[in-house]
């Protein structure tokens, strides 16, 4: 999932380089001078181009207030472009001394990103470690984001046509309101984040739920977490229920059978950096040809870490057995799989295997 990872590191250095740019703001005081020191902020630490051809203004007093208009990005790579036609925000000063970006108010019009997967992928780990982020307030109109697969590959698309965070129903919690499109595909988004003052105390639960409705189906979080700030102590409930599994995956591998419906239910503990499935129950169902059931726990799902599934299930789709083995599309005609699927010290280990499978030509072992 390489183009989880570059979104991470393009997040993260968003924030790095509107750090750096904070620091050049105290050195420099004129409109012309801060897009030169953004620029060499973009070239030295971020191997990019930046360029501003609206307007670029600052205000400096208990926060700043930051107003940017047809901005640009472009990595010297190729890997990424970053486009927005207005950023305006307004961020707290003091909460950064305490490694806290407290943003007040956020309004991002026309925002692209668009990834490209490099000719190589990188194997190494990910260590997702961000600064802690308080959203008071924002305003999202027309955020496109889009990541190119190595051509000929598939170019995936995900878009916000509108999203809302803001805390006007007055009961403390800040509403989450947006709508987009997935793959072609409409979207709701609605829910709610924590208090200020629940997120901010590392000893109180705060609540949170997520609910995304799909033509396809919807996906539902909801349950605390008891240092939001820090992410320690997460205890979620995660409810999934697809009609068209393919539309996900595809984001992952290309050629994608029909896979049929999916349901997924687990338990989502432990913190940002080591999260934490427990409980897992999912049923991939597609009428008498595919049923397929997985249950078990990881211990962490970015290094897999601590995995423990339980499999059974059978297919007689030709298409859809031969992917599960081989990823191909013509060698299986049907298969039949129980077992058990286990990592100890960073090796994955099959026991307890009763299996079955015969090819179109006869074959059967």
């Amino acid at each position: 999932m390489v183009w989880i990872k570059r979104i991470a590191v393009l997040l993260f250095g968003t924030v790095l380089c509107l750090g750096a740019f904070l620091i050049g703001v105290v050195v420099f005081f004129d409109n012309a001078t801060y897009s030169h020191a953004a620029a060499w902020v973009a070239d030295t630490f971020f191997d990019s181009d930046l360029h501003i051809d609206g307007e670029l203004t600052l205000h400096l007093g208990e926060t700043l207030e930051l107003n940017v208009g047809d901005v640009r990005l472009d990595a010297h790579d190729d890997s990424y472009h970053f486009s927005a036609k207005t950023l305006k925000t307004a961020i707290q000063l003091r909460p950064l001394l305490s490694g806290t970006v407290w943003i007040n108010e956020l309004q991002v019009n026309q925002l692209f990103l668009k990834v490209n997967e490099a000719a190589s992928k990188s194997s190494g780990s990910f260590d997702p470690h961000l600064l802690p982020v308080v959203i008071a307030g924002a305003n999202v109109q027309g955020l496109v984001f889009e990541y190119q697969e190595m051509p000929p590959g598939t170019l995936h698309q995900f878009s916000l046509n509108r999203l809302r965070l803001d805390d006007s129903a007055d009961n403390g919690a800040i509403s989450i309101q947006g709508a987009g499109h997935f793959e072609g595909q409409s979207f709701r988004l609605r829910g709610s984040l924590p208090s200020i003052e629940d997120a901010l105390d590392p000893d109180r639960p705060a609540p949170v739920e997520l609910d995304v409705t799909g033509e396809s189906g919807h996906v539902k979080i909801a349950g605390t977490i008891i240092d939001f700030m820090n992410g320690k102590g997460m205890d979620l409930q995660l409810d999934t229920a697809l009609q068209d599994t393919r539309l996900l995956l595809e984001w992952l591998d290309d050629g994608v059978p029909e896979l049929g419906e999916l349901r997924f239910n687990a338990r989502l503990r432990g913190d940002y950096a080591a999260p934490r499935l427990e409980s897992i129950d999912a049923n991939l169902h597609r009428g008498t040809e595919v049923d397929v059931n997985v249950s078990g726990s990881v211990d962490n799902i970015y290094s897999g870490a601590g995995f423990s599934l339980h499999i059974k299930g059978h297919s007689t789709q030709p298409d859809v057995a031969s992917w599960l083995l081989f990823g191909k599309l013509d060698q299986l005609k049907s298969l039949e799989f129980k077992g058990a699927l286990n990592e100890k010290d960073g090796h994955f280990y099959l026991s307890g295997v009763d299996a079955a499978a015969s090819t179109r030509k006869g074959l059967s072992v």
